[in-house]
């Protein structure tokens, strides 16, 4: 199926955020898991949609939920549904780069419509219908980064999205790092995560070297958390993948360490962050990518 991503007319697009409706988001969620015979990759969705004129759309039939999953040369669409998986040939991954999905809306046949007062205001402006043709986007939403869950690796634990606040956005700080989900979520100004976001058409090694800009800090916050706060955090997902991860390479347990120095805490995020930050590099020093 081939998406016609450019619009020829402007009409509202959803985001993770709201975008350009008032009080409406679409955000996605994913677990990961290796089957049972260990030749696919598992991915199970769930999702929150909060919007009554795009949710008319979908129950009307005239527009559809969709999960685009890249990886360098691997490319795939496919619906997105409640508790529906999907099963990825492992032998179609490279298990040196992160899966990067994307959630969409989609049009599914040729339609119009007129202006809803969930849109933003400006939009109301138009004298004419809005025209979507088929297999155009309708929205967005958040950006998940997912690494393959193997021994090797620490799994699917952050969330990329948008500083909505605008008191937050008007500080100027670059992302700020929340904890309190089983996804460690860097929230990013807006212009910094639409950069990002066009990156992924980019080649992987940029991409990995700009994810890491932001996981990184991230890591190292999440590891003094464990060890100052750990009752407070330790049956999130993050938190276990990365007890797990650093108690297998320097067998000890992240909430017994009594103290640490600067040096002991870049030793753990490496640990943890080792594939994703080796590749980068090494992409750079064998010239990148070929693709």
């Amino acid at each position: 199926m081939k998406l016609i991503e450019e619009r020829n007319f402007p009409y509202p697009i959803l985001l993770e955020n709201g975008g350009d409706y008032n009080e409406s988001f679409f955000r996605v969620q994913c677990s990961t898991n290796i089957s049972s015979d260990k030749k696919y990759l598992e991915l199970k969705f769930s999702y929150e949609i909060k919007n009554a004129f795009i949710e008319k759309l979908l129950e009307e039939g005239k527009a559809s939920l969709q999960i685009k999953v890249t990886q360098r040369t691997f490319r795939n669409i496919g619906k997105l549904k409640r508790e529906n998986i999907m099963r990825i040939p492992l032998e179609w991954l490279s298990p040196n780069y992160n899966v990067e999905i994307i959630p969409m809306i989609i049009a599914k046949k040729d339609f119009s419509f007129s202006y809803d007062e969930s849109m933003d205001r400006s939009f109301s402006f138009f004298d004419d219908d809005f025209i979507v043709k088929r297999y155009q986007i309708l929205g967005y939403g958040n950006l998940l980064s997912i690494e393959l869950p193997t021994s090797s690796k620490v799994g699917s634990i952050f969330t990329i999205s948008k500083i909505k606040d605008s008191s937050e956005i008007a500080k100027g700080v670059p992302f700020i790092i929340a904890f309190e989900n089983d996804t460690i979520d860097i929230k990013v100004l807006p212009n910094i995560y639409d950069s990002f976001y066009e990156s992924l058409q980019m080649n992987a090694s940029f991409n990995k070297i700009l994810y890491s800009t932001f996981v990184y800090p991230a890591i190292q916050l999440a590891i003094i958390t464990i060890m100052q706060d750990y009752e407070s955090v330790k049956d999130l997902k993050w938190c276990i993948a990365i007890v797990n991860k650093i108690g297998k390479e320097k067998s000890i347990h992240l909430s017994s360490v009594e103290s640490f120095s600067v040096d002991d805490i870049i030793e753990y995020t490496h640990i943890v962050l080792d594939t994703l930050l080796q590749d980068a590099f090494n992409d750079i020093r064998n010239g990148g990518d070929t693709e």
